[in-house]
């Protein structure tokens, strides 16, 4: 993929689905979701411009994970969870920084 911008394994949680582990790749604004960090093709790629970003509530985020929510303009939701707490803001940092708009609760 040449040049990431950020890359690692993550805990994802989606609308629709169970909780997964699962390897993201960011190169500009695109995401890339791969199965493992040797898999030779991403399974899924989506464009994180304009998308919405969270930091998830507790009750949406597994016990002792720390977690990020990406909304996609399509009605896909994900729940990005890592073990560590300096994980989750550099998550935050990179989507943020490949074009996601984070949203502050109220």
């Amino acid at each position: 993929l040449g040049e990431l911008g950020k890359q690692g394994p993550v805990n994802v949680k989606s609308s629709v689905g169970s909780w997964q582990d699962q390897y993201f790749a960011l190169q500009g604004s695109m995401i890339y979701i791969f199965d493992t960090r040797t898999s030779p093709f991403p399974k899924e790629q989506y464009n994180l411009h304009g998308i919405s970003l969270s930091i998830s509530e507790c009750d949406t985020c597994r016990s002792g994970f720390y977690c990020v929510v990406l909304d996609f303009q399509n009605g896909k939701k994900w729940t990005v969870c890592t073990s560590k707490s300096a994980d989750q803001m550099e998550w935050l940092e990179a989507f943020v920084g490949a074009g996601a708009k984070l949203v502050k609760d109220e």
